[in-house]
């Protein structure tokens, strides 16, 4: 019994009652909520001073900096945005090789009026869709809306867009038009004129580019001034110049050619290729009068000789050369017609080139046209001539990619009233030189260049080049003391360029270069360069970047991936309109395939960029100036917002020719610092 009562006993004494048990497990679980609590609020609080999970990416904007004090250097967005950050929270800084740190601001430059956004590419104001111009083509027959899209006509040979040209300086007037047709692949046959197919007939509209004030930053209109019928496509103009080509009829005209309809003389029609003068200026708008037949195919024509030249395509392939006013046949000869091969008129002479070489045409007091002679040693195509109007440059290929010897180059010839005659070679030793396609730019300030394609014999590979013409010989070597440079365009990792994809367009004083590549997901990749030698600019921008400041989407449109030339115009460039102002024009293609044009006034932002007075003008005086896309809510950075940043009137990265500049990058959240790209590498 002892041994029973000692054990009740003994669980007695390590018992705990049911009170205290109670008592304690209230105690347990307020220490616990109150840790939990203070634990929550401590997160809490760290969240919001954190402030956000956005990180960002930053990136070159451009292959080359300069001297100049208001250089591009980088683009920033975000990879993971998924706030929209107050600038009042946000700090970033930039800092330089000489370890400068030096904060950006926000600003603009104002020096060049509303209009004009240099920093963000964008388009006339006025721009607008041709495909919904309630005066043509808006609506279908039985009332519902039209899915075509206008679009400009495109071949190697020919021209979509013509300007008035003062040929005493070799500049451009803001007299600029271009032809539109309209292309329907789901209804055809539903309204005359608009076809789906290349042997369907259009109707082509010539649109006057007019600006809507006196300001030249207020925007312009796209106007139609008249249309005319085509045979099947294509219609192009005839010469890349208006002129008063119909002495009779007040107004400039512009030279269609291609296939049109003509009288057979029997009450009927019969399509043949030919050229026609519409007047497009002045009370004669719209008068249409037909200047020639051509053959076998449309053709190019020039004022020239007090006449007008053109060419008739035989069936042989050869060409003969006619004048319109005069009449009559100045020979037969083997010519390439094509935009790399114009013609250069005067009022006594005419200068082109065949398969035998130079030929000069002169205007003889007694003997009327005739030809004075070929020259057998300056082969290849007439680009264009310099600015001063002395020198021809014709343009020859290289065929040392084809295992042959010709390393292709470039033959100045003088023209001008000094010089004619005489001939000089570029400086282009070391280069096998693709010649023929080769751009010829006329610098504002009176330089010219030629851009083009070449192998680099020396180190190897391919590169565009740009050749600064000096139009001397010091030391008589028959060679032009010009110079070349290989531009070194922008790479990209996981991008593979085609190095013999390059087309050039140029314009007002900047030229374009476009090439192709493939990222690692097979898809095509295009590169745009805007370029001007004279004011150290030289920007790139990527096609596949949607939303980025280097996106082609005012070019190409978002979801445009094909740069085939007929499926809008040159899409792959900015085409020359050779306006006076430096606007030149671009297009949007839609997911529709619907054009939308729009002027880029490139010259002001190339000026604005490399001003001392536009930085003077900016916002702020931080040595870098952060700039918004437009559009955007100015108090914050948007999570789809890309920010591009600037030198503002200080030198932080220098002219990099041989190497790299190292810039870090620090942006402060909430005074946290975010998570992202903390250097990039100048070019």
């Amino acid at each position: 019994m002892k041994k029973e009562t000692s054990c009740e006993l003994m669980n007695e004494d390590e018992a705990v009652s049911p009170v205290i048990a109670t008592i304690l497990m209230v105690a347990i679980t307020v220490v616990l909520a109150g840790v939990l609590y203070v634990w929550a609020s401590e997160l809490a609080g760290n969240q919001t001073d954190f402030g956000t999970f956005n990180n960002y990416v930053a990136e070159d904007i451009r292959p080359t900096t300069s001297s100049a004090v208001n250089d591009p250097l980088l683009r920033m967005r975000f990879s993971n945005g998924p706030d929209d950050l107050s600038w009042s929270f946000l700090k970033v800084s930039v800092g330089g090789e000489d370890g400068t740190l030096s904060e950006c601001k926000i600003g603009q430059v104002s020096a060049l009026g509303e209009e004009i956004n240099v920093f963000n590419l964008i388009s006339d104001n006025n721009a607008h869709d041709l495909s919904t111009d309630g005066d043509r083509n808006g609506e279908l027959p039985d009332g519902t809306a039209a899915n075509w899209a206008s679009r400009l006509p495109n071949n190697a040979g020919f021209y979509a867009t013509a300007y008035e040209m003062d040929m005493s300086t070799g500049l451009s007037t803001d007299n600029s038009f271009f032809l539109s047709y309209d292309f329907d692949t789901l209804n055809a046959g539903t309204q005359a004129g608009v076809g789906n197919a290349v042997d369907d007939d259009y109707t082509y509209y010539i649109y006057g580019v007019n600006a809507n004030s006196d300001d030249p930053n207020d925007g312009h209109s796209f106007d139609v001034v008249t249309s005319v019928e085509s045979a099947g496509q294509y219609l192009y103009f005839a010469s890349q110049y208006a002129g008063d080509y119909n002495p009779q009829v007040p107004g400039l005209e512009v030279l269609v050619t291609g296939m049109m309809y003509y009288d057979d003389g029997a009450g009927g029609q019969v399509a043949m290729n030919g050229i026609r003068a519409i007047t497009v200026t002045g009370t004669g708008a719209g008068f249409v009068y037909d200047y020639a037949t051509t053959g076998a195919g449309p053709s190019q024509a020039i004022a020239a000789m007090g006449d007008i030249m053109y060419w008739y395509q035989n069936d042989d392939g050869t060409s003969t050369l006619k004048s319109v006013l005069g009449g009559g046949d100045h020979g037969d000869f083997n010519v390439a017609i094509q935009k790399n091969n114009r013609m250069v008129g005067t009022d006594s002479a005419l200068i082109f080139m065949s398969d035998a070489g130079l030929e000069t045409m002169i205007n003889h007091p007694d003997m009327g046209i005739m030809h004075l002679g070929t020259n057998a040693n300056v082969q290849g195509y007439a680009l264009g001539f310099t600015n001063d109007l002395n020198w021809l440059i014709v343009g020859q290929s290289t065929d040392m990619h084809a295992g042959g010897t010709t390393a292709g180059g470039f033959t100045l010839v003088g023209i001008g009233a000094d010089n004619q005659g005489s001939a000089l070679s570029a400086n282009t030793a070391g280069q096998g030189v693709f010649g023929t396609f080769g751009t010829v730019l006329n610098s504002p300030t009176g330089n010219t260049y030629v851009y083009y394609n070449a192998l680099d014999l020396v180190n190897g590979g391919m590169d565009v080049f740009a050749y600064q013409i000096a139009g001397i010989d010091a030391d008589e070597n028959n060679v032009d003391d010009g110079t070349s440079a290989a531009q070194g365009f922008e790479a990209r990792s996981g991008i593979t360029i085609d190095e013999t994809s390059v087309n050039f367009g140029a314009y007002s004083g900047v030229i374009g270069v476009f090439r192709a590549g493939m990222n690692t997901g097979g898809e095509t990749v295009f590169q745009l360069i805007i370029m001007n030698p004279d004011l150290g600019i030289n920007l790139a921008f990527w096609s596949d970047q949607v939303g980025l400041l280097s996106n082609l989407a005012a070019v190409l449109g978002s979801e445009y991936t094909d740069p085939n030339f007929n499926a809008g115009f040159y899409t792959q460039y900015v085409h020359d309109l050779g306006l006076g102002s430096g606007k030149i024009m671009t297009t949007y293609i839609d997911s529709n395939g619907n054009m939308d044009p729009g002027l880029i006034d490139l010259m002001a932002m190339l000026q604005s960029m490399n001003s001392g007075d536009a930085a003077g003008e900016a916002t702020t005086d931080a040595k870098c100036i952060i700039f918004q896309e437009d559009s955007t809510d100015d108090g914050l950075w948007q999570g789809t917002e890309v920010l591009t940043i600037y030198e503002n009137g200080y030198d932080i990265c220098g002219a990099q020719t041989t190497s790299t500049c190292d810039l870090d990058i620090t942006v402060y959240y909430k005074g946290k610092v975010l998570a992202g790209t903390t250097e990039v590498s100048i070019l």
